[in-house]
This record gives C-alpha cells, sequence and structure tokens, in this order.
C-alpha cells in the first residue's frame, strides 16, 4: 500500500508498506520537504504541485481532495491593484505586485537588475499601510537609496528612520531601514517591536548559515509577519546561496539544508570535505520556486515596456569620520578664499578657487569609496559587465587596484593601442567584467554596448559629457534597457554639482538646437553657491 492523505489544508502524510518497502522510504526521502514525524510515526510533506506529481510517478494513491486542491490551486485569480498604486509602475510592476498578494506578502522577488525590485517591495507597502512597523535591511551603500524611494512611493508615511552605529530607535517611527553590518547591534530592539514585515535587499548576503548578519534576520523574520528578499542574482547559478532566505520563507519546504544541496546543489568531495557551489535539478527546482514563493523576471522579457534609458541617483552618506573632518577644513577654506575675493587678483584668486574645488571633488570621492566598492561588488555578484567612469587618475587607479583580475581601464594615458586593447577586452572577453574609463578620455569614440549598466563615481562639468558617457553604451547594437547610476555624496560639493548639471539638462532637454553649457558657467554658479 502506498497513499497519501491531507492531514491539514498544507501538509499531507504519506503511508507506506509491502515488499517494497525501502524503495518507497527512499522515494519519500527524495520529496522536497518530507520529513518523519516521530511523534505520529508517519512521513508529512507540504501539498505542492511538485511533490504531489513526484509522488505519483512514484506509484503512490493520491486523495481526491488534494488533487482537487491542487487543481483548484491552479486557477488565475485576478487581484485588483488600484489605480492610486498603479500609478508610476510599469505594467510588468503592477502584475508583481499581484503575485507579491498571491504568495501573501512573503516571497523572493529575483528579478534582474534594472527592473524595479525596490519600487515593487515599496509598492507592496503603500498597497497594506496596516504592515507597521516595516524594517528593511539592505548594504550599506542603499540605505539612502531606500529612504528616498519610500519618501517618493509612500508620501502618506509617518516616519521614516535610517539607523546608523551611533542611533537609537525611535518608536514613533513605521519605517526603519538598517544595513546588514549593524543589524546584530539592533536585534535585540528589533526583535521588541515586532515588524509586520521585513524586507531584505540583495538576499544572498545571508549565504553564510553562521554569520551574524544571517542569525539576526533569521531571529527577526521568526516574529515578524512576512518577509520579502530581493536579489537580483541569479539563483539557479548557485542554489546554495539562497537556502537561508528559502527556509524563511517556507520552512516547511525547505526544512532540510542536507536535502536541499544534495538535491540541487551537485555535491562534490574535493578530500577536505563537500563542496556545495554547483547545481543540479534545476528545471525542478525551478518550478518549485515559482509556484510556492518566487517571481524571476529577466530584463530582455520586459524590454518592451522599459525606457530606453533609465537615470538614477544613489546618494551615500556614511563616510569616515577623519575624511568628514578634512573636507569640512577644506571647505571652509574655500569660503574664505571667495569672501577675500578682490577684483585686481580675480585670475589668480579665480585658478586658486578652482583649485579648492578640484580638492572638494576629489574628497568626496575618498569619502564615499569604500561604499562604492561595496556597490560595484554586489553588481557583480550578478555575474554582468558594468562601466564606471571617473574623472581623476588616482580614482581611476583605486578601483582598477581593488578589481585587479576582473577590470581593465582606459584614461588620458593610455595610447591608441592600450585604447583600442581595453575596449576588445571588455567587449569579448568574458573574464573581464569592470570597465573603468575616464570621463572625458573614455566618454567619446568608442562603444561599450556588451554593458547595460553604467555608474558615474565622479562628476564632469557639463551635462553634454554626462549624456557622452551615458551613450557609450546607448548606442546601435544596444539591445537593453541602460540603466544609468550616478553615486553621490550628501552633503558635499557633489551635491550642488549634480543638482546644477540637471537644472541645464532640462533647460537644454527643452530647447530644439540646445548649445550645451561650458564649464566655466556652471563654476561660477556654483561660487556663487558658496557664497550664499
Amino acid at each position: 500500500m502506498k497513499a497519501v492523505k491531507r492531514l491539514t489544508e498544507n501538509i499531507c502524510t504519506i503511508s507506506f508498506s509491502g515488499d517494497d518497502f525501502y524503495k518507497s522510504l527512499e522515494q519519500v526521502r527524495s520529496v522536497l520537504g518530507a520529513k518523519y514525524n516521530p511523534k505520529k510515526k508517519n512521513w508529512e510533506a507540504p501539498i505542492i504541485k511538485q511533490t504531489i506529481e513526484k509522488l505519483a510517478s512514484f506509484g503512490f494513491d493520491i486523495d481526491m481532495g488534494i488533487l482537487e486542491q491542487i487543481c483548484k490551486k491552479e486557477e488565475v485569480k485576478e487581484i485588483i491593484i488600484s489605480d492610486d498604486i498603479k500609478k508610476g509602475l510599469f505594467p510588468f510592476q503592477a502584475e508583481d505586485i499581484a503575485a507579491i498578494e498571491k504568495f501573501n506578502g512573503s516571497v523572493l522577488i529575483g528579478n534582474e537588475m534594472g527592473t524595479g525590485k525596490t519600487i515593487e517591495a515599496l509598492s507592496y507597502l503603500k498597497l497594506h499601510l496596516e504592515l507597521r512597523p516595516a524594517l528593511i535591511v539592505c548594504p550599506n551603500s542603499l540605505k539612502l537609496n531606500w529612504a528616498e524611494e519610500s519618501k517618493k512611493w509612500i508620501s502618506k508615511e509617518k516616519g521614516i528612520q535610517v539607523l546608523s552605529s551611533k542611533t537609537e530607535i525611535d518608536l514613533s517611527n513605521s519605517i526603519f531601514i538598517i544595513n546588514y553590518d549593524i543589524l546584530a547591534k539592533f536585534e535585540e530592539e528589533l526583535i521588541q517591536i515586532k515588524p509586520k514585515i521585513m524586507i531584505i535587499d540583495e538576499s544572498h548576503r545571508i549565504k553564510n548559515r553562521s554569520a551574524k548578519r544571517t542569525k539576526s534576520v533569521r531571529a527577526i523574520a521568526k516574529v515578524s509577519g512576512k518577509f520579502i528578499a530581493l536579489s537580483g542574482t541569479p539563483i539557479i547559478n548557485r542554489p546554495v546561496e539562497f537556502f537561508n532566505v528559502l527556509n524563511i520563507l517556507r520552512p516547511t519546504l525547505f526544512n532540510s539544508f542536507y536535502k536541499f544541496v544534495t538535491r540541487y546543489c551537485a555535491p562534490k568531495y574535493n578530500g577536505f570535505g563537500w563542496n556545495y557551489n554547483g547545481s543540479s535539478n534545476l528545471d525542478e527546482l525551478h518550478k518549485i520556486l515559482m509556484e510556492t514563493c518566487m517571481i524571476r523576471r529577466l530584463k530582455k522579457d520586459v524590454l518592451k515596456e522599459l525606457p530606453d534609458k533609465i537615470i538614477s541617483i544613489l546618494p551615500v552618506n556614511s563616510f569616515p569620520k577623519e575624511l568628514k573632518q578634512e573636507y569640512q577644513t577644506a571647505v571652509d577654506d574655500m569660503i574664505i578664499t571667495i569672501k577675500n575675493e578682490k577684483g585686481e587678483k580675480q585670475n589668480v584668486e579665480l585658478m586658486n578657487i578652482l583649485h579648492q574645488i578640484e580638492v572638494l571633488k576629489q574628497l568626496a570621492f575618498k569619502m564615499k569609496f569604500d561604499l562604492l566598492v561595496e556597490w560595484i561588488e554586489d553588481f557583480l555578484e550578478s555575474g554582468k559587465k558594468l562601466v564606471v567612469f571617473c574623472n581623476h587618475h588616482f580614482a581611476i587607479d583605486e578601483l582598477v587596484n581593488k578589481f585587479p583580475k576582473l577590470s581593465v581601464k582606459l584614461d588620458g594615458r593610455d595610447n591608441i593601442t592600450e585604447r583600442n586593447l581595453a575596449v576588445m577586452m571588455f567587449m569579448n572577453d568574458p573574464n573581464v567584467k569592470l570597465f573603468v574609463g575616464n570621463i572625458k578620455a573614455a566618454g567619446e569614440g568608442i562603444t561599450l554596448t556588451v554593458a547595460d549598466t553604467c555608474l558615474i563615481t565622479e562628476l564632469p562639468w557639463t551635462p553634454g559629457e554626462c549624456s557622452q558617457a551615458e551613450d557609450r553604451l546607448h548606442r546601435i547594437g544596444q539591445k537593453e534597457s541602460v540603466n544609468i547610476y550616478y553615486m553621490i555624496a550628501t552633503g558635499t560639493i557633489e551635491e550642488d554639482i549634480i543638482n546644477l548639471i540637471d537644472t541645464k539638462r532640462k533647460i537644454l532637454d527643452k530647447t530644439l538646437d540646445g548649445i550645451d553649457t561650458d564649464q566655466n558657467s556652471l563654476v561660477g554658479e556654483l561660487i556663487k553657491r558658496f557664497k550664499e
């Protein structure tokens, strides 16, 4: 006898006996989520389509009620999303929010980078204002971005607090944003406030089961009502990195690390221990995830809905104390120089001011360098290629030194042969993932369409230079929508420059034959701001 019967709405019991007992036992053990209950002395498993189909293929007699339940689950239930929530979303994003609803607010959003995972999660928060307090966990480099997007998408929110190592939790707020590195410090307090929903960005960061951040996420998730994980890193390449997330999302289904890695991670013994970095039975895993807990979209599948170019600002404000002090001293010196400016020495003083502006720009880059590297590392996890533009030679060298095996560089120090080699390697070598270029030297005359993402880390003086750099990717031959990111150190000269460039770009866009503004125009306006 081999039978499967319903125990609860989501759990079935599996019974078997007879001459092929041990064969049946091995079959049941191979089923994802199957677990022996020693108290009831029976095997139990989640009721999902893949599990029931697998047991049926082994010759188990499936209870009619379970079959009817599976068929009912497959019926498409239309979920209506209001026009207020849909406003500003692409059609596929509205569909994804409906899918989050279908999964009852506990889901892995595994969409490819550039498809707006952040916006989808925040739109779900907007749809469910009752899910407060809400906790958002993300890399340090993305905390301000989450805060800005939260204000933009949930305008009625009563309070958003970005936590740092020096802040205290203010319970009058309703959304708390924290980075992984300090989560353990706030773990007990966050458990006490019992967030009704927890959102974790770049969720592959909790791949290590023994890491403090992973343990903290798991502990807080136990008391949170719902759980949304975001990651653009393909789960099909490294299934083992997602076990912790899947175990949190569907603990009944993904209840055994050993069973998961044995089935889906192609384990290999290397002489010292077991390696689980491989992948196996991916079609089966993909079907189970799509049925139970995952949304997954590729950029190419929604390309028709996306604009040709998407420009985003990445604000950062977590800086080393010493560099912040050095920057403020440089600002004070510049203000004194400007206030002491006299007509008869105007040219000399202007050169001095320009030099001081360059010092401020270099210090702003140094202040955000650690967060910049963190962002690039997260991006490269996706396996895609990235173009980074800088202004200064030292900035280019610092980045190339951080990624020596993955990068090529192009700046004014390179001859024509070296320029062509850098472009050729980036376009054709699958191991070269990062192109680091000077925004002037690499901003014209080259094609980098193998990448669909560009990060501008240091600002030029004119909108035209920005557009030239962006268009190294957005050219004939580019089949993807291009994502352009500007990482800006808030509270620094970078914020002033990007605002001036943005203003000038909007003016140019309104003219039919607009002529780009020149450097002197922006420098003059920048000095005026410092005077004020």
